[in-house]
């Protein structure tokens, strides 16, 4: 037998079923995704946590601060907690996921609000509007943590606290 001939039936023969190939290539392309996506929501948990551990140290050296040192301080906690918003929704959620996704991202987009509003009266030089934007943080925090635990429950990640039960007493 010609040695082309040979070369030919040892490449069809090391080929396998393509069905095979077709269903293990779908396999690791779920799995990939799977990975990928845990990577993902467990690096937005984790920046949840610090937000919330940062905004426990901010509210607790609030005193210390000038209005515009704190208006600054809460911008940024705002712009950080809708850059996880962002990062969350641009996700490929996997369906088992989605509602703690969903409540989470509902979660820190109010949050965020209530950042802005703080930042807004610390900028104003009004201390009512500003306390009064805290309060309403106060009460929307434990949403936060609840979907952020939810979310951490579903991937198998996390402790489940974080400093932001402090800012709901």
């Amino acid at each position: 037998m010609p040695v082309v001939a040979l070369v030919s039936i040892a490449i069809a023969g090391c080929g396998g079923d393509s069905k095979d190939d077709g269903a293990a290539d779908a396999a690791k392309a779920k799995a990939a995704a799977a990975a990928a996506f845990k990577t993902a929501a467990t690096a937005a948990t984790a920046e949840t946590t610090k937000i919330g551990d940062d905004l426990g140290t901010a509210i607790q050296g609030a005193g210390k601060e000038t209005d515009a040192a704190l208006a600054a301080t809460f911008t940024n906690l705002a712009s950080r907690a809708r850059g996880v918003v962002a990062n969350l929704n641009a996700l490929e959620t996997p369906q088992d996921s989605r509602a703690e996704v969903t409540a989470l991202v509902g979660a820190l987009t109010t949050g965020a609000q209530d950042l802005d509003a703080i930042a807004t009266g610390a900028r104003a030089h009004d201390a009512s509007s500003a306390r009064s934007a805290t309060q309403t943080l106060v009460r929307d925090s434990p949403a936060i943590k609840a979907a952020k635990d939810a979310l951490e429950a579903k991937l198998g990640t996390g402790t489940g606290t974080t400093s932001t039960d402090s800012t709901a007493d």
